[in-house]
């Protein structure tokens, strides 16, 4: 069965008046419109950088026309306000990927001496499941997203749409992650993500096109992306065992 979150977290659909954040356990949306209902059958589930999201109300890029990059493929770790996220990027056909983000937390099922604190990056989880053992740690809630890469100013975007959840509401709108993104080396990446209270954005049609007119004319501008990016590090080929391990635990079989 797989586990999800239990928090009062909220799908990414909603309307205009709203404030998406995220949160270690999930992704939280305050709405002046939010119903009971939503909030009751909320369950987003990726843990991040705490406060206000970078997600637009539009994609950038054609899935259709992109090409994907064996650079991204494969097992990352991004660590954040003491805890962590695995990000699994499989491609899905030579265009995009099937994302799949799952948390790591600590278990209460240790055969050795249990850990006092969830390690705070890659290398200090590496470290503590050499000390502590793999049942340790566990992954404890996922989601799923359609991730695909465009070109706008010379730059690449990577797009993230979420995929295995429907709209509560049959007006609600989906909304989009969308990044610039920064290989720093062959083992590290960070995604610049895209602000959507930019006032570039103020007043502009809310297509697809708009968008990539306006993240086009800016691609340089500071003001356009969220001020910290996020960080991922990639798994090396050593570890994956014991990492896949720990976030196939995601799935129990009571």
């Amino acid at each position: 069965m797989l586990q999800y979150s239990t928090g009062n977290y909220s799908p990414l659909n909603y309307d205009q008046d709203r404030e998406c954040s995220l949160s270690p356990g999930g992704f939280s949306m305050n709405s002046r419109s939010r119903s009971v209902l939503g909030a009751a059958l909320a369950i987003f589930l990726i843990p991040a950088v705490i406060g206000v999201l970078a997600c637009l109300p539009v994609p950038i890029g054609d899935p259709e026309r992109s090409e994907i990059d064996p650079y991204f493929s494969g097992l990352w770790v991004h660590d954040f306000d003491n805890d962590l996220m695995v990000a699994n990027f499989e491609p899905y056909d030579k265009r995009t990927w099937l994302l799949a983000t799952i948390g790591i937390e600590r278990t209460d099922e240790c055969t050795g001496e249990p850990p006092d604190t969830m390690p705070e990056s890659y290398a200090a989880l590496v470290a503590a499941v050499e000390k502590h053992g793999e049942d340790c740690y566990a992954g404890e809630i996922a989601q799923l997203y359609k991730v695909w890469l465009s070109e706008l100013g010379g730059q690449r975007f990577m797009t993230w749409g979420l995929k295995g959840l429907p709209p509560l509401q049959e007006e609600d709108e989906l909304y989009w992650y969308v990044s610039r993104v920064e290989k720093v080396d062959a083992d590290n990446l960070k995604l610049w993500l895209i602000d959507e209270g930019f006032e570039g954005f103020e007043d502009v049609e809310k297509t697809r096109q708009a968008y990539e007119a306006v993240v086009k004319e800016n691609v340089g501008n500071v003001e356009m992306y969220m001020d910290d990016p996020w960080g991922f590090q990639r798994v090396q080929e050593s570890h994956e065992d014991v990492m896949k391990e720990i976030i196939y635990d995601v799935i129990s079989h009571d």
